[in-house]
């Protein structure tokens, strides 16, 4: 049987019912899609832009969806190769980069959340609770939420 989820170039997902009668197709478009051969490499050089960002001072998310087992924790993390995954890679690169600043000062702190079957976790104080709120000014951020001082790409 043909594959059911087809990547079709760089923004494109086709999904195929092979069990439906009319192996009804659908198309997905997104920015960027990653298909099975990608690297982490390649998905950190386009979250790259990001960790400028946040040496400019601005406030970043990196959001991993999919269904379970499909390979979020491979990518944000290490991979099954040993390959540092997107947040390691981050780090790396911010820590790097301040390192080579004279004139400024950072002071970084990360908060790191997972929303599973609707609920939310702070996987920095699992047993803490968390909720979803939305600001006026500021948006939606995540109430309870433990911000963890670091100092170096190894502590975070």
């Amino acid at each position: 049987m043909p594959q059911s989820v087809q990547v079709k170039g760089s923004d494109q997902v086709v999904v195929t019912d092979y069990e439906s009668e009319r192996k009804e197709r659908k198309n997905y478009e997104f920015t960027q899609v990653y298909g099975p051969n990608a690297t982490q490499e390649d998905v950190f050089r386009d979250t790259e832009s990001l960790m400028t960002s946040v040496l400019d001072g601005y406030n970043t998310c990196i959001f991993a969806y999919g269904q379970t087992g499909a390979g979020k924790t491979y990518t944000l993390a290490n991979d099954k190769t040993g390959q540092e995954g997107v947040m390691i890679q981050a780090f790396n690169y911010i820590f790097s980069t301040m390192a080579e600043e004279r004139e400024l000062k950072y002071e970084v702190q990360i908060s790191y959340q997972q929303i599973y079957l609707n609920s939310i976790t702070d996987l920095l104080n699992p047993s803490g609770n968390v909720d979803l709120r939305e600001d006026p000014k500021s948006g939606v951020y995540v109430d309870g939420a433990k911000w963890q001082p670091v100092d170096s790409a190894a502590g975070a």
